[in-house]
């Protein structure tokens, strides 16, 4: 068993990443395990979030209106019946969060995708979401700050691979890693 995760700030790609691993396997039954939770599972995996068929601009774990315990929850109901989790998004990824998987034992596997600062804000007026239309220089510059007290930190430095993911080709090389890993 293994979580999986696809982190990053807003516009690096994470749900572009997802929706093509999702589409390497015949379509997923959605399915809700708990109140808050929308998901879709797969015969190898359930992805956290569950609005990667359509084509919201916030189809993983940012559009997921539940907090740190029902994510806890969530994790300890979910994890002992799937062989591997996979999530995307920054809304638990989080010191506190990380530290309670590691603590707990389980097995987990970051990737925390970056793009040129540039790129972020060009990404972000071409998908016009609701985040993406507030998105300010003070808030890109807090939302840097809060990810890199995740980075920075050596209790999860084994854990965590950063990846530039800046090209069509960088996309793909992550998306097919990743979907390697899920059939195992």
């Amino acid at each position: 068993m293994m979580i999986i995760w696809l982190a990053g700030m807003s516009c690096v790609g994470k749900s572009t990443i997802m929706r093509d691993i999702i589409s390497k396997f015949p379509e997923g039954e959605k399915v809700r395990p708990t109140k808050y939770f929308d998901c879709i599972k797969f015969d190898n995996f359930i992805t956290i979030g569950g609005r990667y068929y359509t084509k919201t601009p916030n189809p993983g774990s940012d559009f997921i209106f539940a907090g740190k315990d029902k994510f806890q929850y969530f994790i300890r109901q979910e994890y002992p019946k799937h062989k591997k989790m996979l999530i995307e998004g920054q809304k638990f990824f989080r010191p506190d969060i990380l530290s309670w998987l590691i603590d707990n034992d389980y097995k987990l596997k970051i990737y925390y995708l970056f793009v040129d600062e540039n790129d972020l804000d060009e990404r972000a007026k071409n998908r016009g979401g609701w985040w993406d239309k507030k998105r300010t220089e003070k808030r890109t510059l807090s939302e840097i700050k809060r990810l890199e007290k995740v980075l920075t930190n050596e209790t999860f430095s084994s854990i965590i691979e950063q990846r530039i993911n800046q090209t069509i080709k960088q996309s793909t090389e992550l998306s097919l890693h990743i979907t390697k890993m899920l059939m195992e």
